[in-house]
């Protein structure tokens, strides 16, 4: 089981979960013109939807393109201390991951959202 906490377009593994991290983001979210804070939850949704079922199809260009495409782009690693920087370091990253577990499928069990995060609970197969 993992968690994986998902920041601004950046995909971080987290674990354990870090919910005062998402609620510190959620009070500094700036809101889209016109946007409640369920239509910016309901986005979301929609980019950590298309991201997972991108990695079970492996799909690598709809998952990179789930990610903000430039420096900005990351992916962490926590329980093993590794950090994978920009857009480039992120395909870096699923290269690996797509040589090294050709068949991965992701299930999600759990999710939760606020405004600039969201948490899912999965299991890597």
């Amino acid at each position: 089981m993992a968690l994986v906490l998902v920041n601004y377009g950046s995909v971080r593994m987290s674990n354990p979960p870090h919910r005062q991290d998402c609620d510190k983001i959620a009070s500094q979210q700036p809101g889209s013109k016109g946007a409640t804070m369920s239509d910016i939850i309901e986005r979301q949704r929609e980019i950590v939807t298309r991201h997972i079922r991108g990695e079970n199809e492996h799909d690598w260009a709809t998952v990179y393109d789930t990610f903000v495409q430039d420096d900005r782009a990351h992916y962490d690693v926590v329980p093993l201390g590794a950090v994978f920087k920009g857009i480039e370091g992120v395909r870096g990253f699923y290269q690996s991951i797509a040589a090294a577990l050709p068949d991965l499928r992701i299930d999600v069990f759990s999710e939760y959202d606020v405004p600039g995060c969201s948490i899912r609970e999965i299991v890597i197969t």
